[in-house]
């Protein structure tokens, strides 16, 4: 009865040894994986906070936010300038001035132009408005103006009825 209990003994020293053998490799193991996690945890902490790169990616992005805003507020406030400006334009014809107006819409065309390039301040009460770049606006008359620089043309919409008239200068505008 020895050998069984010898055997017995280091068969039951071998289960307790791989039994302790197992926990102690899950205790690395996890000690290991904490410590890295802790690690990875202080390392960004650490790399964040110290350098800042947390503070300036927000700050940037709040930068960025208040800048487009500015940007659409400012779009916003040249469009009502400029409406306000059509507002006082229209006010500020006489009588005398619609009537011209009504003529120019009735007075038979030359030919046909293609603005080609738009000025830069073409903004007096008797100038050709509503118009872009590529237009094709009818010529009703050559040299007129100051200096005989402008023709006076009519802008059609898609139906073929006028949609304004005035001056535009000569030097803008292509014969098609």
């Amino acid at each position: 009865g020895t050998t069984t209990t010898t055997d017995l003994s280091l068969s039951t020293m071998t289960m307790l040894f791989s039994r302790n053998a197992i926990v102690v490799a899950r205790r690395a193991a996890l000690s290991r994986t904490s410590r890295s996690c802790s690690q990875r945890r202080a390392f960004w902490s650490s790399r964040i906070m110290q350098d800042g790169t947390l503070e300036m990616v927000v700050g940037g992005s709040l930068l960025a936010a208040v800048a487009v805003d500015r940007l659409l507020v400012y779009q916003q406030s040249q469009e009502r300038d400029r409406f306000m400006d059509e507002l006082r334009n229209a006010e500020t014809r006489s009588p005398e001035d619609l009537n011209e107006m009504e003529e120019w819409f009735n007075m038979p065309d030359l030919f046909d132009c293609i603005i080609r390039k738009m000025p830069l301040n073409l903004d007096g009460y008797k100038c050709l408005g509503g118009v872009q770049l590529g237009d094709v606006v009818q010529v009703l008359d050559e040299k007129v103006g100051p200096s005989g620089m402008y023709n006076l043309c009519r802008k059609l919409d898609d139906k073929g009825r006028p949609v304004s008239a005035g001056w535009f200068p000569t030097m803008y505008l292509e014969k098609k």
